[in-house]
């Protein structure tokens, strides 16, 4: 809008304004406005009110007018800024193009808007760069590359109006805009705007309507390069599943062979054992000088080998489908859940981890409130041992700290609380630890606390870590409370 003509406006409604108030005036004072000296005195005092009320009246119509080109152009950088800054939080491609569109059509003040999006955007696996989608609050439309208005765009890679393009003139008419920007980033087709505006609106606003499509694309290169960047990540955790699902199955196979070799060879034990230590008893009572004496609780102990060499075997095979079904991320058959005691699943896991010298002593118990919740014990047991090794790894690291493993029991909820004082984990990995894979060691294949969360979820429960580095970290272990008439 040119600059004179809000100023004329103003200017005229002001001299109007003026006129009415000397004619209103001179009506309601018609007695004695025709006295020569009233007439002084009057017009005196109508030109200094007049003369000390225009500054201010000219500016508040100017105000009141609320469209010069100082203050329109004002309004509208000051849009531009905020739907920029906007712009880049936005993680999301649908999100930012809902943004964008509303935004765009407030600052035209309820102009039209239209966005086609380069296919490959939306989706990663078409490398047809030249597709483009017509996209809406609605959805979004496929629209061939031969499309003239898209063909023109991808031609001149500079915006242009419906008087720049005759031959295109029905083509815009037809989705009520007239003026196209292509948007770029490193010779890259992103997408497409369409806009309304008025010809000399245009003018003024496309500078920031460039410096907002630099903008936009820049935030549709980011989005697309995440979104990249999580579908490798995705891509490269499913290989890793299936191998890492391919291998436990193979070393389930070769460890189940010498198992049943095993489990055949005790039933040999079982048969012979008993004769044999009634043999060596036969023996040593007529000849101790040759048959030196066994206790008889070890006697006893050796007796039961058989038994309890196929528990063992038993529960190895049993371990084996259990970790191979929380391998594969499988639901656990609840049919197979059985009442647990937490305390027990502790005391079974520290007698049966293989400690190294004096790390049993850096654990504390504070078990006073037992509970039971409904899982398998075994896998239970194998969640603490992989806690236990990540919190003696940290202590030793440390050189210093404790482990400290606590049990919680109130009406609504069972915890248990494993927490060591060794280096901590940093914030920005915190919710990073729980996925498969992940491991802040070298050696470290990142399935242990993954294992852990399936487990935690498997048994309606849930797994949360809280930690400072240097200080403590703190694992809480939640489980549902078991009723009564749950077995």
């Amino acid at each position: 809008m040119p600059i004179y003509r809000p100023i004329r406006v103003a200017k005229g409604l002001l001299i109007l304004s003026y006129m009415l108030l000397y004619l209103l005036l001179s009506l309601s004072a018609s007695i004695a406005v025709w006295e020569p000296l009233f007439q002084v005195i009057f017009h005196l005092l109508f030109i200094l009110f007049a003369t000390l009320t225009y500054e201010p009246m000219y500016t508040a119509f100017l105000q009141a007018l609320g469209n010069s080109r100082v203050d329109s152009a004002l309004r509208r950088i000051g849009g531009v800024a905020t739907l920029v800054d906007n712009l880049h939080e936005y993680s999301e491609l649908d999100g930012v193009l809902r943004y964008t569109q509303s935004s765009l059509s407030v600052l035209l003040g309820g102009g039209t808007v239209h966005i086609w999006i380069a296919r490959t955007l939306m989706d990663s696996g078409n490398d047809k760069s030249e597709q483009f989608l017509s996209w809406s609050m609605l959805g979004s439309t496929a629209l061939d590359a031969s499309t003239p208005i898209v063909m023109h765009a991808l031609e001149e890679k500079a915006p242009f109006t419906r008087d720049d393009t005759p031959a295109l003139a029905n083509a815009l008419d037809a989705l009520h805009v007239n003026i196209v920007i292509p948007v770029l980033r490193n010779n890259r087709e992103l997408a497409i705007v369409l806009l309304q505006a008025g010809t000399m609106e245009y003018a003024e606003l496309k500078p920031m309507l460039a410096f907002f499509t630099r903008q936009f694309a820049i935030a549709l290169e980011r989005i697309d390069n995440e979104q990249q960047a999580r579908n490798r990540q995705a891509r490269a955790f499913a290989e890793k599943s299936a191998a890492l699902a391919t291998l436990s199955a193979t070393i389930a196979h070769e460890m189940r062979t010498p198992l049943s070799g095993v489990r055949a060879s005790i039933s040999g034990v079982d048969a012979y054992l008993p004769d044999l230590i009634s043999g060596y008893r036969y023996a040593h009572a007529q000849k101790p000088q040759l048959h030196p004496y066994i206790r008889d609780e070890l006697l006893e102990a050796l007796g039961q080998t058989g038994p309890r060499v196929r528990a063992m075997v038993d529960q190895a095979n049993h371990v084996i489908d259990l970790l191979l079904v929380n391998l594969n991320d499988q639901q656990l058959d609840p049919s197979r859940f059985a009442r647990c005691s937490v305390v027990d699943c502790v005391e079974e896991a520290l007698s049966q981890y293989p400690f190294k010298r004096l790390e049993r002593e850096k654990i504390d118990l504070f078990l006073q409130q037992d509970f039971a919740f409904l899982g398998i014990q075994s896998l239970m047991v194998y969640v603490l041992f992989n806690l236990l090794k990540n919190a003696l790894y940290s202590l030793e690291s440390a050189g210093r700290g404790r482990i400290s493993i606590r049990t919680f029991v109130s009406e609504n909820s069972h915890t248990m609380v494993f927490e060591d004082t060794g280096l901590g984990i940093e914030e920005a990995i915190q919710s990073l630890i729980f996925d498969g894979f992940f491991s802040t060691r070298s050696n470290g294949t990142g399935a242990g606390l993954a294992f852990c969360k399936r487990t935690m979820k498997n048994f309606g429960g849930d797994i949360v870590v809280v930690s400072e580095v240097g200080k403590f970290t703190r694992f809480t272990l939640s489980f549902p409370p078991v009723l009564s008439e749950e077995i």
